[in-house]
């Protein structure tokens, strides 16, 4: 599943929605594909902390309900993906991954959970 939302260069509600939601349940990812091979050292992610809502919102569990909680990032391998960040309990609105050079086709952001909604929600994904 891809959506042109992520990397629009805007990380925010603006005109649109500027924003990729995924299905309902889990896990559920989102697939950037490029049709030369790349190479990737480094990983930027801002997810949706629900900044918008009021505090009562979300206090249930200290955390924003939207926030991506368990998350891994994948490149391709041949037709195979391999694991190159997986995150547990994560409380950040933006990541930022290093990782050893790795040239590919394809990287995986691949949602696990969130603290709360039953849909993933991503502003940006840049890659370097």
């Amino acid at each position: 599943m891809l959506s042109d939302e992520v990397i629009s260069g805007v990380a925010r509600p603006e005109f649109r929605s500027n924003l990729w939601i995924g299905g309902p349940g889990f896990p559920q990812w989102i697939d950037l594909t490029w049709q030369n091979p790349v190479e990737i050292r480094q990983i930027h992610l801002t997810f949706d902390n629900d900044l918008d809502r009021p505090l009562s919102a979300w206090a249930e569990n200290g955390h924003a309900p939207a926030l991506i909680r368990n998350y891994d990032i994948g490149v391709a391998e041949g037709e195979d993906l391999r694991s190159v960040v997986s995150v547990a309990d994560n409380v950040a609105r933006k990541r930022i991954h290093s990782i050893d050079p790795v040239v590919t086709r394809r990287l995986r952001i691949t949602v696990n959970g969130t603290w709360g909604s039953d849909r993933s929600r991503v502003f940006e994904i840049r890659v370097y």
